[in-house]
């Protein structure tokens, strides 16, 4: 994490000149911290976003050192906030963290701008290039897509092994990460070099074409790391439909609609994985049909400007009779 010794000063002195009505809180976040020694800020309402738990059944040796420190003025944060927005149920019921503070808390999900689904070309201004070809009426097989980084939570070794499960499968995966190394020794082991592609970083434009061309997006991930999902939505606006995993707590589960806008298995089943694949590629009307669910889910729940409403009127809230948090 960046540490700006220079920060809680700039702060203060930007909170002065420009006199706030709210400040606004993304966590976890170590710069959050200078709030608790803030006098500029002192009767202004704070509202904390929280994206994600510093959660204990997930954390490396070096962090389950260093959480106690951070606990306390997380805890005080949290304290002297007025709201907290969680970005869904799930989430907030499984958060130890924020189960002192329910009673503040009010779920609003992530969003998208659904202008930004529609970029077709890169920054540059050529054309994006397509790592999926253009399908043919011979090319029947199941596109499958994963875009994110390359990191053990997200459980991408069971997705390469299921794609090896069934012959007529086509897997992306656009992303870089410490486990590049890891999956492309894994998909040479199983000669998937023809059908499981390892892209690296891609263009937001290339993101949008490969997301609009694959059949299934795929968020196999295995634990709380993964808080929400933000791909699915991106993939849902693109009417692409979705697969995601059965992680307790995790806002993945709430943010997919199962058999509706895509589907939901138990983390690392491989072969409940597989069966899905196989059904899906015999059976191309059930991705139609959660495709245009998809798009529709995203428009009435994701897309932006409901989401940024529902903050617009939490801020009306703080600002008008708000009572601090105790």
């Amino acid at each position: 994490a960046p540490i700006a010794p220079g920060f809680g000063r700039a702060m203060e002195e930007a909170a002065r000149t420009f006199r706030p009505d709210v400040v606004h809180v993304h966590m976890p976040n170590l710069s959050a911290f200078w709030l608790l020694r803030s006098r500029a800020l002192t009767d202004v309402p704070w509202v904390i976003h929280w994206h994600a738990d510093v959660a204990a059944d997930t954390m490396s040796p070096g962090l389950s050192l260093a959480y106690p420190v951070y606990r306390p003025m997380e805890q005080a944060l949290l304290k002297r906030a007025v709201r907290v927005i969680v970005t869904s149920p799930p989430y907030l019921d499984s958060s130890k963290a924020l189960a002192p503070w329910r009673k503040k808390c009010v779920v609003i999900p992530l969003g998208l701008d659904a202008r930004r689904l529609e970029a077709t070309d890169d920054r540059s201004g050529g054309t994006v290039e397509r790592a999926f070809p253009v399908r043919d009426n011979a090319d029947s097989r199941l596109r499958l897509l994963f875009v994110g980084r390359l990191s053990a939570y997200k459980g991408l070794d069971t997705l390469v092994s299921a794609v090896d499960l069934v012959p007529g499968v086509q897997l992306v995966i656009a992303g870089e990460g410490e486990e590049r190394r890891t999956l492309a020794t894994l998909i040479r082991r199983l000669d998937l070099q023809s059908r499981v592609s390892l892209l690296g970083h891609v263009s937001d434009g290339r993101k949008l074409q490969l997301l609009r061309d694959a059949d299934l997006l795929c968020l196999p991930s295995i634990n709380r790391h993964e808080a929400f999902g933000l791909v699915l939505v991106e993939a849902m606006g693109c009417g692409t439909p979705v697969l995601a995993t059965r992680v307790t707590g995790s806002g993945m589960q709430w943010v997919v609609d199962e058999k509706t806008t895509g589907w939901l298995v138990e983390p690392r089943d491989t072969g409940a994985m597989a069966r899905l694949f196989e059904r899906l590629g015999a059976n191309r009307q059930l991705l139609g049909n959660a495709g245009a669910a998809a798009r529709e889910t995203f428009a009435h729940r994701f897309e932006i400007q409901p989401v940024a409403n529902a903050v617009v009127d939490l801020y009306g809230s703080v600002t008008n009779g708000g009572e601090p948090g105790r």
